[in-house]
């Protein structure tokens, strides 16, 4: 079964069981309140940090926060919550490099 198809096989089994897809497919789930704080679920990694930006790692891209006085306030394996001003979420997906004809 190819990769998308087994996606969407998923994404269906979480709607038929009333499931949040997040759950089956294995994604980040961002909460955020107002301008001043997010909550991040799911498997990611830090990728940079500072007080102007928070940069997470997640199997599917890069999410790039940028703002002023961001800080983090608990982080776990599964979880990160952080307040300050958000100015901008930025979503960067991994591009899949497209084959050439004859390459």
């Amino acid at each position: 079964m190819a990769k998308r198809t087994k996606k969407r096989f998923r994404i269906k089994t979480a709607d038929l069981f009333e499931l949040p897809p997040e759950t089956v497919v294995g994604g980040v789930v961002l909460r955020i309140f107002d301008n001043t704080g997010c909550t991040v679920e799911g498997a990611y990694t830090i990728g940079g940090y500072s007080e102007t930006s928070l940069v997470l790692k997640t199997k599917f891209g890069l999410i790039n926060f940028d703002g002023t006085a961001i800080k983090i306030e608990r982080m776990s394996l599964e979880m990160l919550s952080f307040t300050g001003e958000i100015h901008k979420i930025e979503y960067l997906g991994f591009q899949v490099p497209q084959r050439t004809a004859g390459g």
